[in-house]
């Protein structure tokens, strides 16, 4: 995957909290940033392998829960890794768009 195809999404800057749900990882998160197609996870542990996928849940105020399949697209030891949002439906993207939106008039404030 190339930068530009990384970058398809604006991103807004984190910190966010959420949380990570799978078979070898149950734990919360702190997002470095959020897009509608992905975020950064900051992470000082080992990282998921590329590939390797998991739910990440997050938290809206307007939307409550909002889990999201995911997949780990490449690592920064001892930062973090990136994630691509995977198989999700248009309920669940409507509800990232509205998060994703309201974070972005927050950061203008």
């Amino acid at each position: 995957m190339t930068t530009r195809e990384r970058r398809r999404y604006i991103r807004v800057p984190g910190p966010l909290g959420g949380r990570i749900e799978s078979k070898q990882i149950q734990a919360p998160i702190a997002l470095r940033d959020l897009s509608e197609g992905g975020c950064f996870v900051n992470w000082s542990g080992d990282p998921p392998k590329a590939g390797e996928r998991f739910d990440l849940v997050l938290e809206s105020e307007s939307d409550g829960r909002i889990t999201v399949s995911a997949e780990a697209i490449y690592a920064h030891r001892g930062e973090g890794f990136g994630v691509l949002f995977t198989e999700v439906s248009d309920d669940t993207y409507a509800k990232l768009e509205r998060l994703v939106a309201k974070l972005r008039r927050e950061t203008r404030l």
